[in-house]
């Protein structure tokens, strides 16, 4: 019997029978994205017997990680505890690379947070995170070349509750050096670029949002 769950970048399937339970992990829409799972349980034989770090499919063809029962004539139960990010640690980014603006030169917006803000707190994904008031439909421009390895722009929802996290539109683009550039709180159906493309410093990629 599968049961699947799904978040922004990832679905999440575990097709489970009497004595073993399969888990998959597979992305259909991004790129670069990695996994992380820990397992522990009573009466379990895991196997690989630790995921430390793998690329995540992008079918549900391959099991991340399949749990089984030990002693047949016992019950089983186990818990997981799952990590999921783009790219691999890289140990040189390029530190004097000069980032352009995500807007037109002409153009100037209020910086309303910057890093390490109210909600841009340390040691989280938004801790290098900066926002800009722009009004909805402003056009957004790359700061930086790259491969763009995810884009959502499905949503049409906004709000204050952590509810809404998962629920803005958003594109990543890889960096030449490994590094990754997030563009989000877009547009409804308002990314002009795909998974795959190649995009250049200062292209025209999305209008901006308030998901």
């Amino acid at each position: 019997a599968p049961h699947d769950t799904e978040d922004s970048f990832m679905r999440w399937v575990q097709v489970i029978s009497s004595n073993e339970v399969r888990i998959f992990a597979y992305s259909p829409k991004s790129k670069d994205l990695f996994v992380k799972i820990k397992i522990t349980g009573e009466n379990i034989l895991v196997k690989p017997a630790q995921v430390k770090e793998r690329p995540v499919s992008t079918d549900d063809k391959d099991p991340i990680v399949v749990v089984r029962k030990l002693d047949e004539k016992k019950p089983f139960k186990f818990s997981s505890i799952v990590q999921s990010f783009f790219g691999k640690p890289i140990e040189k980014p390029s530190n004097n690379y000069i980032y352009g603006l995500p807007f037109q030169p002409s153009k100037s917006y209020l910086v309303s947070q910057g890093c390490r803000g109210n909600t841009h707190k340390i040691s989280t994904d938004y801790e290098y995170a900066v926002d800009f008031a722009m009004p909805e439909d402003s056009l957004v421009y790359s700061s930086r070349e790259g491969e763009v390895v995810d884009a959502q722009d499905e949503y049409n929802n906004n709000g204050g509750g952590d509810e809404f996290l998962k629920l803005s539109n958003g594109l990543i683009i890889r960096h030449p050096d490994g590094t990754y550039g997030t563009y989000g709180h877009l547009k409804h159906h308002g990314i002009y670029v795909r998974v795959g493309d190649f995009v250049r410093k200062g292209q025209l990629i999305a209008s901006s949002g308030n998901t």
